[in-house]
């Protein structure tokens, strides 16, 4: 057995090698791994005494590191998976190793490591399993076209972007209260590349997990977008891919259609049974031999071809389902009971081995999407109910203010609404019929009070929910024109 069998790399990713690549080595994803620092260890070494090593080459005490385990995800992309349990890090490295060796990143660990105000460093925060996931955050800047890493933070399932926004401005080095937007990384391909992240909905909603990246920027300068190139992290990620090699999956999908486009032609040179009796019955040698010079290989390739045929069939009728016509003027019109999209995903996801990871996160992403609008659409039904409401319960105090008002006009002891004041009354039996005319009154006004605060309430609800269900639309319009699948 060599040396080389008793020793493994391990490579350390820290805060530091994701602000120093991101924007400039990187622009997708978090990090190059050929670029971080490598530990060359023996298996048999406790992870304690690598973490003793990490303290000697970084000079952060190994009480104050906590290492993460990288996953390689469906989309080609890696990402910090979870932290390392105290069972893991109690034994060897070569245990470790064989612990986590479904993941084929497992050599790679991500070097977690708080600091205090006076940046020193401070014991790890504790994550809960179910609770706390983290998150990467990258600031764009569309006036400099620049990209950059800004932070990492713990955020609870349950809690929402939009309780996160001061800390992301404090980030970015903003106001806190400055809007912003932010984007989820996706994938790195065209039309993909990043989704808006609903502030509204948790974090959980926003389908976020450990890992996972949000890129954001300032609100007003997409609103003041007149003279920039990219004035969002969209078009700016669109453009990094246009200037970057095509990537396997780029070639995949053209090994495909190329195949698709010959695919007529070699589906002439399939060799059925009924085709390979008549051969060896007219000329078993000719058969033999024509089999020999022209190979298995060519039915294989045609019965790709069928499969990449039958595939393309499955696409276009998801395609024409969602994009042919306009399903969202359709959502308008109260037809979503016809819309079979979710039917149809369900027969996708039966025959998921003809497509690609890509392919089929793309129809996700629609179909979410589409769920996403449907679900607005219900909230703002429900929505204008409570409004209609609202306004006729105002409408009906009003009409009880107006009895109550000729009530006091027609009261037999005034005359004029100056003698409805209860001090100029003298008598007594009209005095309390006079004071409960008043109380009623009284609670009359404020129900109206109690109705208009609702109003208001509801208008600001519907407003804000119409509004996502714009930036819903426009993505949908968007897709329509540039199918992603």
């Amino acid at each position: 057995m060599t040396e080389t069998c008793h020793y493994t790399i391990i490579k350390v990713v820290r805060d530091e090698d994701l602000a120093e690549q991101i924007g400039k080595d990187i622009y997708f994803d978090l990090v190059d791994f050929d670029k971080v620092r490598s530990f060359r260890v023996k298996k048999y070494t406790s992870f304690h005494d690598f973490k003793e090593y990490v303290a000697n080459e970084f000079g952060i005490p190994a009480r104050f590191q906590s290492f993460w385990i990288w996953t390689k995800r469906e989309n080609q992309s890696f990402r910090p998976l979870r932290p390392l349990t105290h069972i893991e890090e109690a034994g060897t490295v070569r245990q470790l190793i064989k612990l986590t060796k479904a993941d084929k990143a497992a050599y790679h660990l991500f070097l977690q490591v708080e600091h205090g105000l006076d940046l020193c460093p401070i014991a790890p925060l504790n994550k809960r399993k179910d609770d706390d996931i983290l998150l990467f955050f990258k600031l764009y800047d569309p006036e400099k076209e620049e990209l950059r890493y800004v932070g990492r933070l713990f955020v609870k399932c349950s809690g929402k972007p939009s309780e996160i926004l001061t800390k992301l401005n404090n980030l970015a080095g903003y106001d806190s209260d400055e809007e912003i937007e932010l984007y989820e990384e996706i994938m790195f391909e065209p039309n993909v590349m990043c989704y808006p992240v609903d502030e509204k909905l948790t974090f959980n909603e926003n389908q976020l997990e450990n890992g996972d990246i949000i890129c954001f920027q300032k609100a007003s300068e997409m609103v003041n977008e007149k003279h920039l190139r990219y004035p969002d992290v969209p078009s700016f990620l669109e453009y990094v891919h246009s200037q970057v090699s095509f990537s396997s999956s780029d070639t995949e999908s053209k090994d495909e259609e190329s195949v698709s486009e010959s695919s007529e032609k070699e589906i002439k040179n399939i060799i059925d049974s009924d085709e390979i009796e008549a051969m060896i019955a007219e000329d078993a040698i000719g058969a033999i031999d024509r089999v020999l010079a022209e190979g298995i290989s060519v039915s294989l390739q045609s019965m790709h071809s069928i499969q990449v045929s039958r595939q393309s069939l499955k696409v276009q009728e998801l395609r024409d389902i969602v994009f042919k016509e306009d399903l969202f003027e359709k959502f308008k019109e109260g037809l979503t009971p016809n819309v079979i999209f979710n039917a149809f995903k369900e027969k996708i996801d039966a025959n998921a081995y003809v497509f690609s990871s890509r392919q089929l996160g793309n129809i996700n992403a629609v179909v979410n999407l589409l769920n996403n609008i449907v679900r607005m659409l219900e909230k703002l039904e429900n929505l204008n109910k409570v409004l209609d409401s609202a306004k006729k319960s105002t409408d009906q105090n009003n009409e009880a203010l107006k009895v109550k008002r000729q009530k006091i006009l027609a009261s037999n002891t005034s005359s004029t609404i100056q003698q409805t004041r209860l001090n100029q009354i003298t008598d007594p039996k009209a005095k309390i019929a006079m004071k409960s005319l008043n109380n009623e009154v009284k609670s009359i006004f404020h129900r109206l009070a109690d109705d208009h605060i609702k109003l208001k309430r509801v208008e600001d609800k519907i407003q804000e929910a119409q509004t996502d269900l714009e930036s819903h639309e426009k993505l949908y319009q968007f897709f329509r024109e540039n199918p992603p699948f």
